[in-house]
């Protein structure tokens, strides 16, 4: 038997590990490109883990064809529930000290993970994400744009109204994803939303405008591409006469069970956004409209949006006593997890 003792072996089991969470379904077409693109990453182990929600294509015998060119491959079955379910799923079991979530379509760069964790190394003791811009190609294999091509800054709320990154491109450190494993959304308007709003609230989150990512633009993605001048009005208005705003229940929800790892600064900010947008009057809601910075990086998208703030309904969930008693739990215990969380 040999032995695993020489200088290259050696030098392979010194890289970092990193576990890649990749949700599939039906993804034949393109999930090739994209495990090749996986094993030409530099400098790091991969484990991969993924959850697949039901394919009746090729995926599965694609995946199996990869299985040994990494250090590991696990395989489950997805709840069938949709791309947010199933990557919740796989976040569940997610066990190594640094965690990236991938799609079935897309081309990672070759220096997309290693560039990540050394990132990521900046802040080893909160939690922390990392995530890149990504180059869109369409049919032709031609980049069509760079996205996106600005960050929220030191303001969460322009995150709470608009997702600035690709799920994707995410990276994550332990204490990241032990912090989003402690609370399952019910009104999360994506996974990658929910993610870097649970870890930009309570955490920290950096990123790169160079791309690492080659986004595929086609017709059954779940995010992507520029909707038209109608679809863009639809979304905003949808429900908005009955207050089920699912932007306004996200941010709600991540302000109860999240309040207590946040910093002053961003429960602050949170809780204004909340509480303005939840006034029963126009007044309330003003404060809003007449916000001096850009919620939304289109101008159409900023015009509707500040006309939703406009005409919606005050409504308050608020916190229920149960709801404070599991907060406190969470805290203590996630407290006595990691003594450096801000």
């Amino acid at each position: 038997m040999p032995s695993i003792s020489s200088d290259s072996s050696t030098k392979e089991l010194d890289l970092p590990e990193v576990e890649v969470l990749l949700a599939t379904f039906n993804g034949g077409l393109y999930l090739s490109e994209f495990l090749d693109s996986l094993c030409n990453q530099r400098g790091v182990r991969i484990h991969l883990r993924v959850s697949d929600d039901g394919s009746t294509d090729d995926t599965l015998s694609i995946i199996n064809l990869f299985k040994n060119k990494f250090v590991s491959c696990e395989i489950f079955s997805g709840p069938q529930k949709g791309p947010s379910a199933n990557f919740f799923s796989l976040v569940e079991i997610a066990s190594y000290d640094y965690v990236a979530l991938a799609d079935q379509d897309d081309i990672w760069l070759p220096n997309h993970l290693i560039s990540s964790l050394d990132r990521l190394s900046e802040t080893p003791n909160i939690p922390s994400l990392t995530f890149s811009s990504v180059s869109e190609f369409g049919k032709d294999l031609k980049s069509e744009s760079i996205w996106p091509n600005r960050f929220p800054g030191k303001d969460i709320r322009t995150t709470l109204t608009e997702n600035l990154a690709r799920g994707c491109t995410f990276v994550l450190n332990s204490k990241a994803i032990n912090l989003i494993k402690l609370h399952k959304p019910e009104d999360a308007v994506m996974h990658d939303w929910w993610i870097i709003l649970v870890v930009y609230s309570s955490g920290r989150v950096t990123w790169s405008t160079v791309p690492e990512v080659n986004y595929r633009i086609h017709e059954d993605n779940a995010i992507g591409g520029i909707p038209n001048f109608r679809i863009r009005l639809d979304r905003f208005f949808k429900n908005v006469k009955n207050r089920n705003w699912r932007v306004f229940n996200q941010a709600e929800e991540l302000l109860e069970s999240y309040r207590w790892s946040m910093s002053s600064q961003k429960r602050h900010a949170i809780g204004t956004f909340v509480r303005d947008l939840s006034a029963p009057l126009l007044a309330g809601r003003f404060a809003l409209v007449l916000w001096p910075h850009r919620f939304r990086s289109a101008l159409i998208d900023e015009i509707a949006l500040r006309l939703t703030f406009l005409i919606m309904k005050g409504r308050k969930r608020g916190v229920s006593s149960m709801g404070n008693c599991t907060i406190y739990i969470l805290h203590c215990h996630y407290r006595n997890k990691s003594k450096n969380l801000p």
